[in-house]
């Protein structure tokens, strides 16, 4: 005899208390015999769940099941590197899970052809009763090439971009790519055709000859870039900007001016990428830095890693006109040592200003606190005239020193006497200004995003 179906009324005093996620999925309750068992098996609720699981986790859930294997497998294939055998043995064995890949990490010379990455996917045509065989490209949002790099990139990268074109966000070069003119107009037209590109991280070195001088190259860039340049009305609008290498930002800048011109393209009439809309700027030239701020309107962060801004030709003119910077609320400082920051401070008008972080290779000894307590005092001097016609910045709230102190000593916990006494002497205090002190912390430049630089 088959068991009566339960009420309206039973069903509904058995499930008022099923918990609901916070998209809107509801939770069923598996503890009740009424439950049925394919709720164990909502793809919707697996990934939920899978999205607050470790790396050693998923792996695991792979194993499980073949209904917890797509989702598990989806979570660990998000971001894939060319190097990697396990990863990419894996997609060669199961192709349709390429679908799941949205980042891609590569070397900059990799000879893997950007397209057996194609998906091979089933699709059935309108007119005939057939299946047959269709392919598209992964849905890359971000990618990222690292380096060591060589003196020719790989021949992969345009077709690459031209295959993710549709749904690239990020393109992130963390070393430096040596280009031709010819080769690196092809890459700013490839770049042009990416309409959601909106982080972009291009350091690059373009080859010259030696004995040419730096006129002679701006003016071989200016005619190639007004014949091989392809603009248009929809151009992609980067927000975050990086033009140094992300290794070369993290072990801060040489002391002698750098000769490459990264940024001469950006300005130009013909440049396929838009800047109108750029908040966030990372450069490791005061050349670079100029070149861009004209064209950059809206900036809120900047990170600067460059050489001693006193060693600039035109300082003195900067002196008299500084660089404006009417937005800007974050301001990260990496030099060599504690005489460039009071320079560049001095050249720039940021009343807006609300963080500071300064970087150095080491901060202080406990045998050497008069030199830096000198060197600091300037610093703060400086930073308490960024506000209008050099008064106190109103909206200035952090002050973040960072950097790395003897190794026989531990790190410490408070910030020395001398330095709170320099911070109180310039009514830092009294204006509610947090004091931070942290050790330099490098990150692996394979997992680091473009839109992370000044976090």
């Amino acid at each position: 005899m088959l068991a009566p179906f339960p009420s309206k009324q039973y069903i509904h005093d058995h499930t008022s208390s099923i918990p609901t996620l916070s998209n809107g999925i509801i939770q069923p309750n598996l503890a009740h015999p009424w439950t049925s068992r394919s709720a164990l098996f909502v793809p919707e609720l697996i990934t939920e769940i899978f999205k607050y699981s470790t790396v050693e986790d998923l792996y695991t859930y792979a194993a499980v099941c073949l209904y917890w294997e797509e989702p598990a497998q989806a979570r660990l294939l998000e971001t894939v590197q060319l190097d990697n055998a396990v990863q990419m043995r894996y997609l060669r064995t199961k192709p349709t899970f390429r679908r799941y890949v949205r980042n891609l990490i590569t070397e900059i010379d990799f000879d893997i052809p950007i397209h057996e990455f194609l998906i091979p996917e089933l699709a059935f045509s309108h007119f005939l009763a057939t299946r047959q065989y269709t392919e598209r490209p992964m849905i890359i949002k971000s990618w990222q090439l690292t380096g060591p790099f060589p003196f020719l990139p790989s021949k992969f990268i345009i077709a690459g971009l031209h295959s993710y074109s549709n749904t690239l966000h990020t393109f992130h070069v963390h070393d430096s790519l040596w280009l031709d003119l010819e080769m690196f107009c092809d890459l700013l037209n490839a770049l042009g055709n990416c309409q959601k590109l909106e982080n972009l991280a291009l350091p690059t070195s373009l080859l010259f000859f030696h004995f040419e001088t730096p006129e002679q190259r701006i003016s071989q860039c200016e005619q190639a870039f007004s014949q091989k340049l392809i603009t248009s009305m929809n151009k992609p609008r980067i927000l975050r900007l990086q033009l140094v290498s992300t290794n070369r930002r993290n072990r801060l800048c040489a002391t002698k001016p750098m000769k490459d011109i990264h940024a001469i393209w950006i300005p130009h009439p013909n440049c396929p990428l838009s800047f109108v809309d750029t908040i966030q700027l990372t450069v490791g030239q005061g050349a670079d830095l100029q070149r861009v701020l004209p064209v950059i309107s809206k900036l809120e962060s900047l990170e600067i890693c460059c050489e001693n801004p006193s060693l600039w030709t035109n300082y003195s003119e900067l002196m008299k006109a500084p660089l404006r910077l009417p937005f800007l609320k974050s301001l990260w400082m990496g030099f060599t040592d504690m005489d460039a920051v009071p320079p560049f401070l001095k050249i720039i008008d940021t009343p807006e200003i609300e963080t500071i972080k300064i970087r150095y290779h080491w901060i202080w000894h406990h045998l050497h606190s008069p030199f830096f307590e000198y060197k600091f005092r300037n610093v703060i001097q400086e930073i308490t005239k960024l506000g209008v016609e050099g008064s106190f910045p109103n909206l200035l709230k952090k002050i973040c020193i960072e950097g790395s102190w003897c190794t026989l000593l531990p790190s410490p916990v408070e910030p020395p006497k001398w330095f709170m006494d320099v911070f109180d002497a310039e009514n830092m205090t009294s204006n509610n200004v947090q004091l931070l002190l942290e050790p330099i912390t490098i990150v692996d430049p394979v997992f680091m995003r473009a839109h992370d630089a000044l976090d």
